[in-house]
């Protein structure tokens, strides 16, 4: 007996030993699926989101939701511009307006030179042209309209803090070709933050196979899609052609608007004045420009949106007509109206289709009693029906 107690007594070490050993090698106890899936998710550790569902979610405020998705993505990668696009947009869903500013900017950065976009329209217009000559002149005066199409391509892109813009617009009449217009724009400008830019443009406008006029332009426009006041200012010299030399002089614009914008319901409104002052070698040409303008921009389901702009222009003549052929010195004033609208919606990755139609009528305040230049006396309306696609990452 004593000699089995102490077999006993030599084994019980081994046997804690062993058992200990199998404690440490086996598997663990694997969890039930049902458990794992009810197991709230930390939020470090939220799941990822794609851009198309990111966006669909941000359609229908999810803000908080996406924000912690993309936080997700930039912490597996810190360089992922997508995400802080949408992290931006979520971010301003809240009302958080500088995190969303500086995510944007982080944005820019990243994406450097690869920001390119494209717009590409076609357009169909037709106008009413009443050009009046008195019978001093021989003329009788008439009543002639025109119809025609319109092409106009743009670029745009960014390296760096470095902007260009590049673009072509055409428009072809139906019987007055010598009149056919061909405009070619080239710019460039520094943009010292997400929402200003200072730069230089050049433009080239064509009448028909001639050149009519050169223009250079310095430019400065600051944004302000986040709410509060945007501006915008140009200062302009044109050289025309010879046969036109009496327009050419120098030309400023100023706009100033109050911006309203509200991210959750993606709607914006602007409400601007506009100050203008264009100098002629001829006095008579010389002309102030007042206007009043306004858009609202509101946003519709899948990402669509509707764009209503409308505008009211006041041009005073700054001299008297001193030609002395007329009857009695003459003071001009025209007035301008605009109202247009435009539709645009997503129809594939990174394409945008826009359709718009738009109204624009001038009326001068000719005198039949008076000889007047038919060039510096007319009324005018048009009527343009236009759509179009755009590209932009």
């Amino acid at each position: 007996m004593r000699a089995l107690t102490a077999l006993l007594l030599l084994l019980l070490p081994w046997a804690a030993r062993a058992a200990d050993e199998w404690r440490i090698e086996a598997p663990p106890t694997a969890k039930s699926p049902a458990k794992e899936a009810a197991a709230p998710r930390p939020p470090s550790e939220a799941a990822p989101l794609d851009d198309a569902t990111a966006r669909a979610l941000l359609d229908y405020r999810q803000y908080r939701r996406v924000e912690r998705a993309m936080r997700a993505r930039l912490r597996r990668n810190p360089d992922d511009a997508a995400a802080l696009r949408l992290l931006a947009r979520a971010l301003e869903g809240q009302g958080r307006r500088n995190e969303a500013r500086a995510a944007r900017a982080r944005a820019d950065e990243l994406a450097g030179a690869a920001r390119p976009a494209l717009e590409l329209s076609l357009a169909a217009f037709a106008d009413s042209n009443l050009v009046a000559a008195p019978d001093a002149l021989g003329l009788a005066a008439r009543d002639r309209g025109d119809v025609g199409l319109a092409l106009a391509l743009a670029a745009a892109g960014e390296a760096g803090r470095i902007g260009w813009h590049a673009g072509f617009a055409g428009r072809r009449l139906q019987d007055l070709r010598a009149y056919d217009l061909d405009r070619f724009a080239l710019g460039a400008g520094m943009r010292p933050d997400e929402r200003t830019e200072l730069g230089l443009e050049w433009v080239a406008m064509r009448l028909g196979r001639a050149r009519l006029f050169d223009e250079a332009a310095l430019y400065l426009v600051r944004g302000g899609d986040d709410g509060g006041v945007e501006m915008e200012g140009r200062l302009a010299r044109r050289w025309f052609a010879a046969a036109y030399g009496g327009y050419g002089g120098w030309r400023a614009i100023a706009r100033a608007g109050l911006v309203r914008a509200d991210a959750r319901r993606r709607r914006r409104m602007r409400v601007g004045l506009l100050l203008g002052d264009e100098h002629a070698r001829d006095p008579w040409l010389r002309r102030l420009r007042l206007g009043l303008e306004g858009s609202l921009r509101l946003g519709l389901m899948a990402h669509a949106r509707l764009v209503l702009r409308a505008s009211v222009e006041l041009r005073p003549y700054l001299a008297a007509d001193p030609r002395p052929f007329l009857r009695a010195p003459r003071r001009r004033r025209d007035l301008v109206l605009a109202a247009g609208a435009r539709l645009e919606a997503p129809f594939a990755r990174r394409w945008t289709a826009f359709a718009a139609a738009d109204v624009r009528d001038q009326r001068s305040n000719f005198d039949a009693g008076a000889v007047r230049d038919p060039v510096q006396s007319r009324s005018w309306r048009r009527w343009r029906l236009y759509g179009g696609v755009q590209w932009s990452p």
